[in-house]
């Protein structure tokens, strides 16, 4: 048996001033999650979406902005010469990002890495908005590609980055407005690990069936949905003023897309909830399966929660 966990983190500000108190603020949270699990069982526990955004604004530094857009653009005021460099190819508000990336990046992988490690877990770190950033021995740590996209990594137990995986289709508002760069759907895929195919579609995603077809031709056993809603969970839905977000969340989103698929067995939806800037997200993470299996949800959409569950190998 797998041991499963969907961890609905809520944004705390202080979490992000150093690279100490984030990882402390990651193993906490990993400790929590996993208390109920044998340390023998083997296990994935997956964060929400955007886990790693805030350390752009606040990590080692303090901001007077309100909005995201301001902050982004806090960042290339005091960066201008340097996001010049590097982003001069690509006019976008996400290029004023790049040269803190490195640290983003760091910072977000060297937590998750340390919590898999110490807790032998597979982690799925939440996603964060990223170009793609390699180490190769003459160049060592450096941006390979300056586009910047919403990019989740997945973690062994070891502690070694596995995979990283692009978000295909953009919401409206934070990621159209900062210009990010869209994965091919083409080019998505899932990754073969000790535990079985694990799949990632960031968020909005996995509300699309050429998405979720996509995953399941490509043999993916475990689906992971990392999320980060923007939304009141009780209040209308955006696409019809009649209807309730979470409830139109939960009946259109990736467990009812799932249900008679050939591989997919599981989807692990966690849930970002707080406030970062104008942005408040609230939405109630999830563990539901393909088949009559019950769907195990978070007892709050507004709090941090654990969702957990096992599944048969």
């Amino acid at each position: 048996m797998t041991f499963l966990a969907a961890v609905q983190t809520k944004l705390e500000r202080d979490a992000y001033r150093t690279t100490a108190d984030f990882s402390a603020w990651i193993l906490e949270q990993t400790k929590t999650a996993l208390q109920s699990r044998d340390p023998r069982q083997p296990a994935l526990l997956a964060f929400p979406e955007l886990l790693g955004l805030p350390l752009y604004f606040f990590l080692n530094r303090a901001t007077s902005a309100s909005q995201v857009q301001d902050a982004a653009l806090e960042l290339l005021r005091t960066h201008w010469l340097e996001g010049l460099k590097l982003g001069w190819q690509h006019l976008a508000i996400a290029s004023a990002l790049l040269p803190r990336a490195i640290q983003t990046h760091q910072a977000l992988l060297e937590a998750c890495s340390r919590a898999a490690q110490e807790h032998h877990v597979y982690i799925v770190a939440g996603s964060s908005f990223l170009p793609s950033i390699d180490s190769e021995a003459a160049k060592g740590l450096h941006i390979a590609d300056t586009r910047v996209q919403n990019i989740s990594y997945l973690i062994a137990p070891s502690g070694y980055l596995l995979s990283r995986t692009g978000k295909v289709h953009l919401t409206k508002g934070l990621e159209s407005s900062l210009g990010l760069r869209t994965t091919r759907l083409e080019d998505w895929q899932p990754t073969q690990t000790k535990i079985g195919r694990i799949g990632t579609l960031i968020c909005y995603d996995a509300f699309f069936d050429s998405c979720i077809a996509k995953a399941d031709a490509a043999g993916t056993q475990i689906l992971v949905q990392p999320s980060a809603n923007a939304a009141k969970w009780t209040g209308a839905w955006s696409a019809d003023a009649t209807r309730i977000e979470g409830q139109e969340w939960l009946a259109r989103g990736a467990i009812s897309r799932i249900q008679q698929r050939e591989h997919i067995q599981v989807v692990i939806n966690p849930m970002l909830v707080g406030k970062l800037f104008e942005l408040e997200f609230e939405g109630c993470s999830s563990i539901g399966f393909n088949g009559n299996q019950a769907t195990i949800f978070a007892s709050n959409y507004n709090d941090f929660a654990v969702v957990t569950t096992e599944l048969a190998a």
